[in-house]
């Protein structure tokens, strides 16, 4: 579990997954972000200065989301710089390779490609 100001940092910087526990011990998850890349402006945050709340917007529902700041239990980066080890990264070139055997049934490659 990260403080208020991690979280609320995650969110400027992608699309995060959220995931909270609600009073009945029920884990939810949203997809949400602060990131002004993603955001409608004509529907501002209700909920910005409200103290112990994070409000961030459903990138799925297209509407702002209010959770509590002590019931959240993870927040995962998906968008943004830094959320992928060089490792992890794919390699445009064995990906485009694999797609075009995919589609192709392992037809022998044009030139052109």
């Amino acid at each position: 579990m990260r403080n208020m100001k991690e979280i609320v940092n995650e969110l400027n910087q992608g699309i995060c997954e959220i995931t909270w526990m609600d009073s009945f011990s029920v884990e939810h998850t949203a997809m949400g972000t602060l990131s002004t890349n993603h955001l409608n402006e004509e529907f501002p945050n209700p909920f910005e200065n409200v103290k112990n709340i994070v409000a961030f917007w459903d990138v799925c529902s297209e509407d702002w989301i209010e959770v509590s700041a002590i019931k959240i239990v993870e927040v995962e980066r998906l968008t943004g710089i830094g959320v992928k080890d060089d490792v992890d990264k794919v390699n445009i070139d064995s990906m485009e390779e694999f797609l075009y055997d995919e589609y192709y049934g392992g037809e022998e490659k044009p030139q052109w490609m």
